[in-house]
């Protein structure tokens, strides 16, 4: 018996980007075969490939030019672009100076193809052998000109960046599965894993400065006239895993899985490189118990336990090793390079482990028409892997690597799925689901409260800084609080108008109850101040089908937590000089009530204070809408099927009054808003055709 199927695609896609220049295009070819050789052998190979190109990828004028202001032109008189924008001291750039044709060059080209290939044997009394393979490989280069007169330069030498790399991945498995129902009742499937994964990367690059012509550009380092640096760099890691899996069910009521499994990780330090890493499972479909009753409400109801050890190694190779780096100095009247050590190795680096218990129930009413789960964990991950910052005494400036510490997660999850209406033409169905985490640092080691971004007992994520208290203001009570800080309150360095900070270490004399004429605000002055992660978060989709036409609409949610912005943290909200700015609401002595500092000629500080916001947002991701031809014409066409329809997406989020108040863009981050490129509505037509 042979028989065999093919499966071939191509694709192209275009994208432009909302600063023009900035363009991705990729092209795709996918091809398929599988092949039943015998009746107990079937091999088969997938692969798909890819080219890209990426132009202008590093183009981002969007600090010049919302920083210029907008009373003044980029031209002179007679047409020509200007270099610095007028009445920002000649700090603003000129942005379009970057859309001249060839001053600014980014080009990314990458190629790469994911191959995988397997062979599967069947063999007598239910065992089954398969072998995968799975090969990926990437070439990419990069290649950046920006020439004098861009934003990047600023009148600077002009510059150039070449890079490469090459990367390339193999996994090996090798599976043996046994599959038996003995004694009728008694179901066993049996797998036994043993598998390797090989990843290597190379690659180098070029930044070279001052070419005379600038046609050149990245292509040929050796005409700069400037210096040319280099630097490249080589990881090489392996994983070897061996893994064994029994699932055990009895006439499919009670369900078992137990599971080990037994890694070793090149990544990690002799003697810690293997962990095994155990797991148990098991299910009741409790409907199938002959004391439950027959009746139409409950259709089905599953009860799960489960518990298992997982293990990361997330790290970059070679972090067991001390490192070197170099330095140049003069030896007489020579230049030579030097090497000093400037990491610390840690031989004992392992596995970071985290051991999970879960608790589950899935559940379905009339006839399934309502199903839904309720999910409980906890998590709990020892040995990190974290950086701890050594004393300066000790000669090194660089944190190391090492296993320290333990956290906690515990959350809850809830999905539900209900059939609300279905007949012949018109169905509505709805998706909605929950989910809330609470995580915890429970250790750090002894006698240790504070490592990195981790506080002893507080969330990951926390907030720990200073707390502010409002503005100074120009009356009696804050003149006299500001000089116990020894703070000026007139001239030009006055901090009336400024950020108060909130002093929660009071300074005593030598009696400890006496508080000091003069107070300091420093690093005991700060505190916890909430943390990042929401209180929950979910989502909600609704799809409708009436006739040929469909619908569907898709809300997601967050609640609580607190949102970091850069954006009104840095350039784009200075308060300083003749920068354009956000507008927000600043303080004057005729508005004293103002949520922002006052203007500045000089440097303003503790802006990321206030740039704090309510997290929690409402978003309509998505709305989809689609009309499927009748049979009829679809036949008449020599296609199967042929459906219209289009896309909205990123369409409306409600969001923190004061976050919109104060300019704020899209709330949807994991922590901190950033601006590169501002968040995009889209709008998608497309069309379906299956022959």
């Amino acid at each position: 018996m042979k028989k065999s199927t093919y499966n071939s695609s191509v694709g192209y896609f275009r994208s432009e980007n909302s600063y023009p220049g900035q363009v991705f295009e990729r092209m795709t070819a996918k091809l398929s075969a599988d092949s039943q050789i015998t009746s107990f052998l079937k091999v088969g190979l997938s692969s798909l490939n890819t080219y890209s190109n990426n132009y202008g990828e590093g183009d981002n004028p969007t600090e010049q030019a919302l920083r210029a202001s907008p009373f003044v032109t980029p031209y002179d008189e007679d047409g020509n672009l200007i270099l610095d924008i007028p009445g920002s001291g000649g700090q603003v750039w000129n942005p379009l100076l970057d859309k001249v044709d060839g001053a600014f060059v980014d080009k990314r080209r990458s190629m790469s193809t994911f191959t995988t290939g397997y062979v599967d044997v069947a063999l007598p009394y239910g065992f089954n052998y398969r072998f995968n393979g799975g090969f990926a490989l990437k070439y990419e280069t990069r290649g950046q000109f920006e020439d004098s007169n861009t934003t990047t330069r600023k009148g600077g030498l002009n510059r150039a960046f070449a890079d490469h790399y090459l990367k390339y991945e193999y996994t090996l498995e090798n599976i043996l599965t046994w599959d038996k129902t003995l004694w009728n009742d008694h179901h066993f499937n049996f797998t036994g894993l043993f598998s390797y994964q090989n990843y290597q990367r190379d690659g180098n690059s070029i930044t070279s400065y001052e070419y005379f012509d600038t046609s050149i550009q990245f292509y040929n380092p050796s005409k700069a006239m400037g210096n040319i640096e280099g630097s490249g760099g080589f990881q090489k890691w392996q994983l070897l895993s061996y893994m064994a899996r029994l699932n055990y069910s009895y006439k499919n009521k009670y369900l078992l899985t137990a599971t080990i499994r037994h890694d070793g990780s090149s990544r990690l330090a002799a003697g810690n490189k293997w962990h095994s890493f155990p797991s148990l499972a098991l299910g009741w479909n409790i409907l199938e118990e002959e004391f439950i009753p027959a009746q139409d409400i409950l259709s089905s109801l599953k009860l799960r336990l489960s518990w298992g050890n997982v293990g990361s190694t997330a790290i970059d190779p070679y972090q067991t090793m001390a490192k070197l780096s170099t330095n140049r100095y003069m030896l007489g009247n020579e230049g030579v390079m030097g090497v000093f050590p400037n990491s610390v190795p840690d031989y004992s680096l392992g596995w970071k482990n985290t051991e999970t218990y879960n608790i589950g129930i899935d559940f379905g009413f009339l006839n399934n028409r309502i199903i839904g789960t309720l999910e409980l964990y906890q998590q709990n991950s020892k040995d990190l892997l974290l950086k701890v910052d050594l004393p300066p005494t000790t000669g090194y400036t660089t944190s190391y690597l090492t296993n320290l510490g333990k956290t906690r997660n515990r959350g809850v999850e809830f999905n539900i799925t209900t059939v609300n209406f279905d007949s012949r033409e018109f169905s509505w169905i709805t998706d909605f689901n929950i989910f809330a985490n609470r995580n915890k640092v429970t250790y750090l080691g002894e006698d240790i409260e504070k490592t990195s971004d981790f506080f002893l007992g507080q969330s990951v994520g926390t907030i720990w800084d200073y707390e502010m208290d409002g503005l100074w203001q120009d009356t009696p009570e804050d003149r006299a609080l500001a000089e116990t800080f020894g703070y000026a309150t007139s001239g030009a360095n006055s901090v009336i108008g400024t950020v108060k900070i909130k002093n929660h270490s009071i300074d005593y004399e030598d009696d400890g109850v006496t508080p000091k004429s003069q107070q300091v605000i420093n690093e005991d002055d700060k505190v916890f101040l909430g943390k990042r992660a929401p209180n929950f978060e979910g989502g909600l989709n609704n799809r409708f089908t009436y006739k040929d036409f469909d619908l569907s609409f898709l809300f997601s949610f967050r609640y609580g937590g607190t949102l970091t912005s850069n954006m009104h943290s840095g350039w784009m909200n200075t308060l300083v000089g003749a920068y354009n700015n956000l507008n927000v609401d600043y303080w004057t002595p005729e508005n004293t009530d103002a949520r922002w500092l006052k203007p500045s000629t000089g440097t303003v500080t503790n802006l990321g204070l206030l740039a704090r916001y309510n997290a929690s947002y409402l978003k309509l991701r998505n709305i989809t809408v689609g009309y499927t031809l009748p049979g009829n014409i679809v036949s008449k066409l020599g296609a199967q099927n042929i459906r219209v329809y289009t896309t909205g997406s990123n369409l409306f989020t409600w969001s923190d009054k004061q976050f919109r108040k104060d300019g704020g863009i899209d709330p949807e981050t994991t922590s901190t808003i950033n601006i590169v490129t501002p968040p995009v509505r889209s709008f998608i037509f497309g069309l379906n055709v299956t022959f």
